[in-house]
C-alpha cells in the first residue's frame, strides 16, 4: 500500500527482472513533462511547395504523422519560437476536434500550428512516455475531456493534469518502450508493404485506362490487342447523373450512409452505414452499385468516393453532397468506379468548381459532359477481375495489420497497470 492508504499498482505482465522491484507510481502529466503551444499562422502566408511544412490538427492521426496534404511557407516568421520548429521524435496531441490523437515527428522543417500541443518529457523516458499516451484509457480521457461542445476542445490543463502510471526506474521504463517500439517496427513494416500495394494498383490503373484524348490504354491484355479502340462518348450518355428519386413508402428500411463512412482511400467503412427506417426528404437516394463522389471540397479533392454495395434493401440515403452515378446497361459499374477514381478526374473538377470560397462544389454538368472510353463488356470485365485481385490483396494486408495492432492493444493492457490493481 501506498502511503495514502491507495494499493501500490503494477502491471498484470511484467519482466522478469523487474518482478520485484518497486511498484509503479501515479503522477500527473505536468509533473513529468511540459506542454507546449503551436503558433498562430496566417493562411495568407502559405504557398503551393514552400520550405517549411505546417502540422495543422489534420496532420496528426493516432500513431503516425500525415504530411500528405500539408500547407507550407517560404520562410520562418521572424516571431517564431523555438519550440515551434519541430525535431524527429517531437510528440504531438490535437487539441480540436478529434481529439487526443497522439504521434511524432518523423520529418524535417516541420512547423508546429496552433491547436498542436508538443508534449516534452522531463522526468520520464520519452519513448515510454509517447507509448503510455497511445494506451487507448488515455485517449478516452482526453474525449471525455472535450465532450460537450460542438466541436470537441482540449484545454493545456485537460492534457496536463491526466494522471499517468510510471515505474520509478528508468531501465523498466526503457524496456517497456523497447518492447513495444519492435512491434511499431513490425506493424510499420507491413504498413509499408500495404502502401506499395496501393500504389502497385494505382499505377496499374494509369496503364489500364487510356489517357486524357485517347482512345487505347497503354497496357491491354493479350486477348483484346487486336481489338479495336475504346469507344468515347460523354458520360451522360453511359450513365445517369443524379437520377431521381424512387418512391419509397415512409417505413421502408434503407440504409444510411454518411460521408464519415466514404474513405480517401476509395472504399466504403461498413460499420459507419446503419440501417434508416424513416424515410424523409432532404437526402440524396442511392441504390445498390451506383457509384457516389463527394461534391464539396475538400472531399472531392481528397478523393472521397465509393462504389456502393450490400444496403439495405439495395437502397440508401445520404448526404445532398454526394453525386451519384449510375451505370447504365452496357457498362460495368465496377468499370465505371475505377475509370473515374483518378487524380486526373480531381485535377478537372477542382477547376471546374463553382462557388464561394470555402463552399466550392463540383457542379453536375462537369460529369455529365467527362468523356469516357468504353470497351466491350469482356474487356471491362478483364480489367476488373484484375484490380478486384488486386482489392483483395490489399484487404488481406489490411486484416493483418488490423490483427497486428489488436495484438498491440492487448500486450498495452498487459504491461500498463489499471488504477486498483495492486
Amino acid at each position: 500500500m501506498k502511503p495514502d492508504g491507495k494499493p501500490a499498482l503494477k502491471p498484470r505482465l511484467r519482466f522478469p527482472e523487474f518482478r520485484n522491484a518497486v511498484k509503479w507510481e501515479d503522477k500527473s502529466l505536468i509533473s513529468v513533462a511540459i506542454l507546449e503551444n503551436g503558433y498562430a499562422f496566417k493562411s495568407s502566408e502559405y504557398v503551393e511547395s514552400g520550405k517549411y511544412r505546417i502540422i495543422t490538427i489534420g496532420n496528426v492521426q493516432s500513431g503516425w504523422l500525415n504530411l500528405e496534404k500539408t500547407k507550407t511557407i517560404p520562410t520562418l516568421p521572424v516571431d517564431i519560437q523555438p519550440h515551434q520548429k519541430l525535431e524527429p521524435g517531437d510528440i504531438l496531441i490535437s487539441m480540436t476536434g478529434n481529439v487526443g490523437r497522439v504521434c511524432r515527428v518523423n520529418a524535417t522543417k516541420c512547423l508546429l500550428n496552433q491547436r498542436v500541443g508538443k508534449i516534452v518529457p522531463h522526468a520520464i523516458d520519452n519513448e515510454f512516455l509517447y507509448h503510455l499516451i497511445q494506451n487507448e484509457k488515455f485517449q478516452n480521457a482526453m474525449q471525455l475531456k472535450a465532450a460537450g461542445g460542438a466541436q470537441g476542445n482540449l484545454s493545456a490543463c485537460d492534457i496536463e493534469e491526466y494522471i499517468l502510471c510510471r515505474p520509478l526506474a528508468l531501465a523498466e521504463q526503457r524496456k517497456v518502450a523497447d518492447c513495444l517500439a519492435s512491434l511499431d517496427e513490425v506493424i510499420a513494416a507491413q504498413g509499408g508493404k500495404l502502401a506499395w500495394l496501393k500504389a502497385l494498383k494505382k499505377g496499374l490503373m494509369q496503364q489500364l485506362f487510356p489517357r486524357a484524348g485517347q482512345t487505347r490504354p497503354r497496357l491491354r491484355f493479350p486477348e483484346f490487342r487486336d481489338k479495336p479502340e475504346w469507344e468515347e462518348d460523354q458520360l451522360q450518355n453511359i450513365a445517369q447523373i443524379n437520377p431521381r428519386r424512387d418512391q419509397l413508402a415512409d417505413e421502408t428500411l434503407v440504409s444510411f450512409v454518411p460521408m464519415s463512412a466514404v474513405s480517401e482511400d476509395g472504399y466504403l467503412a461498413g460499420h459507419q452505414v446503419r440501417a434508416f427506417a424513416e424515410v424523409k426528404k432532404g437526402f440524396t437516394f442511392f441504390r445498390d452499385r451506383d457509384v457516389i463522389i463527394a461534391k464539396i471540397t475538400p472531399c472531392f479533392e481528397n478523393g472521397k468516393a465509393a462504389l456502393l454495395d450490400g444496403l439495405e434493401n439495395g437502397v440508401g440515403l445520404g448526404s445532398t453532397e454526394f453525386h451519384v452515378i449510375r451505370a447504365n446497361a452496357g457498362c460495368l459499374p465496377e468499370f465505371l468506379f475505377a475509370y473515374l477514381y483518378t487524380d486526373e478526374l480531381r485535377r478537372l473538377g477542382k477547376s471546374a468548381m463553382t462557388g464561394s470560397a470555402g463552399q466550392q462544389r463540383v457542379p453536375a454538368v462537369f460529369f455529365e459532359e467527362y468523356p469516357i472510353a468504353l470497351p466491350k463488356i469482356s474487356e471491362q470485365r478483364r480489367i476488373t477481375d484484375c484490380l478486384s485481385f488486386m482489392d483483395a490483396l490489399i484487404a488481406a494486408q489490411t486484416q493483418k495489420i488490423d490483427a497486428l495492432q489488436t495484438h498491440k492493444k492487448g500486450l498495452m493492457q498487459q504491461l500498463f497497470p489499471c488504477a486498483g490493481e495492486a
